[in-house]
């Protein structure tokens, strides 16, 4: 069922001519209780979260899970953890598969603003 959503998304993103489309609405549609889902045009979906759902989010179909935390704190083993604010993690991996045209589900004045002005390509 999840791989058969990807796949249609996937067709989108193909159709629209986008490097990689944000999920940060209806994440529970792809099996996750909460967060972001970062699908690349061709790599594997990153799933971005608070710290609190790891455990659970790690045991799930994704294989690249992502945390974020505002302040510093020790990592737990396997975790992949960023300290900042959500929207400076959203635009680091976003950098890090060098998406240029980005597709996003829903995303308030602030963040574009705050995504624009930040990433060069955004």
């Amino acid at each position: 069922m999840i791989r058969e959503r990807l796949r249609g998304l996937r067709e989108k993103i193909v159709s629209e001519n986008l490097d990689a489309f944000v999920i940060n609405r209806s994440v529970r549609y792809f099996g996750l209780p909460s967060g972001c889902l970062v699908v690349p045009a061709q790599e594997t979906p990153i799933v971005l979260s608070s710290r609190v759902d790891f455990e659970l989010l790690r045991r799930g179909p994704f294989k690249d899970v992502r945390t974020y935390c505002e302040v510093e704190v020790p990592s737990r083993e396997e975790e992949r953890l960023f300290v900042g604010e959500f929207w400076k993690f959203l635009l680091s991996c976003l950098q890090e598969i060098k998406a240029r045209r980005i597709g996003i589900e829903h995303a308030s004045l602030e963040m574009v603003r705050k995504l624009g002005a930040e990433g060069e390509e955004c």
